[in-house]
């Protein structure tokens, strides 16, 4: 968390000298449409709200989250966080039903200093976000338009647009420094339907180790009675 600070700051002096530079070129102001910015990237939304030019925020992490972003201060003042023991983990948050403490972003984490920080990094976030001409959202809208209402109710008064799903337009081999390992997919390929069932708890999931055992538990019964 604070590298991002220390970016936004190292970043701020020289994003307005150049942009400002591009748009006093002739006819920069009809060529640039928007600044697409993360939403960590608050300084920089700044620097393009002064200079008069719209800025777009894609989603935090994913949209269920929004309400975890907005409401993490309270969080923390009400003595969810940080945890103070394990025991605590499965209690219930009253706030943000069906969420558990378990649920929430930093219950890994029992240092306050941390907590402190992470407070100060989604408020700028949740700034950004609010700030912004739009946010980018990254659904198909026929699958996933409750979701779409519910973040439209979330940032009541900034646009949402839906753009589809991006990787079909921008492959990740494109856009990452990091070559690809598809040395799975001849393996892949060679199975039978439905031979491989993945499953992905997200990169903030804090699990107990009983809590995998019982999922393990669950897919080997589901195998063997189908």
């Amino acid at each position: 968390m604070e590298h991002i600070f220390a970016v936004n700051s190292s970043c701020e002096a020289p994003f307005w000298e150049r942009l400002a530079a591009l748009l006093e070129a002739p006819g920069a102001r009809d060529q640039v449409a928007c600044l697409v910015a993360d939403a960590h990237l608050l300084a920089l939304v700044r620097v393009a709200r002064r200079l008069g030019v719209p800025t777009l925020v894609p989603p935090h992490r994913q949209r269920r989250l929004l309400p975890q972003l907005r409401g993490y201060p309270v969080l923390c003042h009400k003595g969810y966080l940080p945890v103070r023991a394990e025991s605590q983990l499965d209690a219930p948050v009253r706030e943000l039903p069906p969420y558990r403490i378990r649920d929430l972003m930093g219950a890994n984490s029992n240092s306050r200093h941390e907590h402190e920080l992470m407070c100060k990094l989604l408020s700028r976030a949740v700034e950004a976000m609010r700030s912004s001409a739009g946010f980018v959202f990254n659904p198909f809208d026929a699958l996933e338009a409750d979701d779409l209402a519910a973040t439209r109710r979330d940032l009541a008064g900034v646009p949402v647009f839906a753009v589809r799903p991006l990787h079909k337009l921008s492959p990740a081999s494109s856009s990452s420094l990091l070559q690809q390992d598809r040395s799975c997919l001849d393996w892949l390929d060679a199975q039978a339907p439905a031979f491989v069932l993945y499953i992905t708890f997200g990169s903030l999931a804090s699990m107990s180790g009983a809590d995998l055992d019982s999922c393990y538990a669950a897919l080997w019964c589901r195998q063997v009675c189908t």
